[in-house]
Formats: C-alpha cells, sequence, structure tokens
C-alpha cells in the first residue's frame, strides 16, 4: 500500500524580499487551508489529411496555477503583501516570488517561482471569512533538491537561482501516433 500524505504536509511560502534565489527571506503564506496545482498545456491542432481522422496536437506552450484557500488575517504581513498585490495596477507590482515546499512529502523537493497574484475575499453570512488567492506563474519553476544526508558527495540537482534558464523543468513530447 502506498505511503499516506496529509494535504498540509505542503506549505505555500512567500518571499518578504521578493527577490528569490539565495538572498529569499521564505515566510509561510497565513491561516491556509487549501492548496491546489493545476497544470494546463497549450495545445495546436496539427491534424492533415494523412491522419485519417485522427487528432494531432502539439504542445506550444505549459502553464501552471496555484488556488490557495484561507482565512483572511490583515494584521499579518504576508496577507498584506497578497492583498496589496492583487489590488495594485501595474503588473510589475502584482508579480511576486513564491515557494512551494513539498519536502513533507516529495523527498525534499521545492519549487520557487515569479507569479501574478488575484485575491479575492467571502464575506459570507453564515460562514467563516476566507479569501482565495491565484498565483499564475510565470516562466518555469526552480527545482531544489536538498543535499542527502546519505551522501556526503552529494549535492543539489538544480540551482537556487532564480532565473529560468538554470531551472529543471519537464520538457514535454507529443505523439502523433
Amino acid at each position: 500500500m502506498p505511503a499516506t500524505r496529509l494535504g498540509s504536509d505542503v506549505r505555500m511560502k512567500y518571499d518578504t524580499n521578493n527577490t528569490g534565489g539565495a538572498t529569499a527571506t521564505w515566510t509561510e503564506l497565513p491561516n491556509v487551508t487549501s492548496i491546489k496545482f493545476g497544470k494546463k498545456d497549450d495545445k495546436v491542432d496539427a491534424t492533415v489529411f494523412g491522419d485519417n481522422g485522427w487528432t494531432s496536437e502539439i504542445i506550444a506552450g505549459q502553464g501552471i496555477t496555484f488556488t490557495i484557500e484561507g482565512s483572511p488575517e490583515p494584521t499579518n504581513a504576508v496577507y498584506t503583501a497578497l492583498f496589496d498585490a492583487s489590488m495594485a495596477t501595474a503588473p510589475a507590482d502584482k508579480l511576486l516570488w513564491f515557494q512551494l515546499d513539498r519536502s513533507g512529502i516529495d523527498a525534499a523537493n521545492k519549487y520557487e517561482f515569479q507569479a501574478y497574484v488575484s485575491m479575492t475575499e467571502d464575506y459570507s453570512l453564515k460562514a467563516l471569512a476566507k479569501y482565495t488567492c491565484e498565483l499564475a506563474m510565470q516562466g518555469a519553476p526552480t527545482i531544489s533538491t536538498p543535499v542527502s544526508s546519505s551522501s556526503s558527495s552529494a549535492s543539489p540537482s538544480a540551482s537556487a537561482s532564480a532565473s529560468p534558464s538554470s531551472s529543471a523543468s519537464a520538457s514535454p513530447s507529443s505523439s502523433s501516433s
């Protein structure tokens, strides 16, 4: 039977320096009750007459979105930064650094990325107030795997740099069969 994992073993963090990489100061988002991961592939139809009616598509782009839900805490600095970014009008002010820390479930992998922030708050009459924050990742994440404690010569599999060119990411392949 596979190991059972809890959602509470995953953390979403925000860089209070908004720099990413080695100078980042990661702080957990407050009062999170749910983190949802969504990946989509943008496909282009490449079907030709010779495909005998079978669809043939090519992946032309990909994107990742996180939807985070929690209880609003207006006195928390991280919550305030997310709210302010969502209210900003300049695109650069909506772009923040985040880290998805899956070390509780996935052999210590952490995904660092920049994302545009959108937020809603829900004030239902007979329910707790809640916020929903959508993070639209820009570019590929940087994936870091800490040094294994079983081998002293092991090194991280990906740079801690925040630049997309040094990111470790899977490249999708397409098949027309």
